[in-house]
């Protein structure tokens, strides 16, 4: 684990200091700081999916703050899976709760920003009813606001786990297609000495008007758990991934 902590901060270290500050524009920090105005946009969708022996139902709602200096993200989702075999009835095998908060801060006049991050979820069906990770570190806005990167230090606590140090590097590309059409996609790693979580969001949002969005949201999520029991070491990876339409507000 020492060797991992070691590499984050050499990678933070050419993230922050040896990138030449003249390689970036300052578009996004700008937008983000013309006025004082502050705006909220809240989206929300689901889908339901289901055959002779299953369904679920995946809905989930975002909520983002901006002002000129800060963002705010909360993110919430809520799964059920239900299925039956022939020897037992229609009977719910997952109910997850994720709820993630993150917020970035832009540091004096500069394009780097502190970030913090949190990712809590339960489902009582799981192995692992609850893990819990949080977050903080440093970031940069890059190529005329189209990237944004930061690597993050923190602490993971799992129920039939272990409790430990997490390193969480994160990307995030911002793209305008067209005039509307826009493509953001999120990349998260999230390394510990027992554990590994790899996370893509991507939304593809096409503007219905001045208020209104429609998106097509992808989420794919793997992780990772070294268990162990009785001396033996048992690797368990838990994956999934989801489509979602959802509508989005700016109000």
């Amino acid at each position: 684990m020492k060797t991992q902590l070691t590499q984050g901060f050499i990678a933070l270290f050419f993230l922050l200091i040896l990138i030449p500050e003249e390689a970036f524009s300052d578009s996004r920090k700008e937008a983000l700081r013309r006025g004082n105005r502050s705006r909220q946009f809240i989206s929300f969708g689901g889908n339901y999916k289901s055959d002779f022996n299953s369904k679920q139902y995946d809905i989930t709602l975002d909520y983002q703050y901006k002002n000129h200096q800060s963002i705010y993200e909360i993110d919430l989702r809520n799964r059920a899976t239900y299925s039956e075999t022939t020897k037992i009835q229609m009977h719910k095998t997952e109910e997850l709760y994720d709820g993630e908060i993150s917020s970035k801060q832009l540091i004096g006049n500069s394009n780097n920003y502190i970030n913090f991050y949190n990712r809590s979820k339960h489902d009582k069906f799981s192995a692992y009813s609850y893990d819990i990770r949080t977050s903080l570190g440093l970031g940069r806005m890059l190529f005329d606001g189209k990237m944004e990167a930061d690597i993050n230090i923190g602490w993971n606590d799992i129920k039939n786990g272990n409790s430990e140090i997490i390193i969480n590097p994160t990307l995030r590309v911002n793209l305008d297609i067209t005039e509307n059409i826009k493509f953001i996609q999120k990349g998260y790693l999230i390394k510990g000495e027992t554990t590994q979580d790899d996370q893509l969001k991507t939304q593809i949002s096409y503007r219905l008007n001045d208020q209104t969005r429609i998106e097509l949201y992808h989420n794919y999520d793997k992780s990772r758990y070294l268990y162990t029991a009785s001396k033996i070491k048992e690797k368990r990876i838990e994956i999934s991934r989801s489509y979602v339409l959802r509508i989005k507000y700016d109000f």
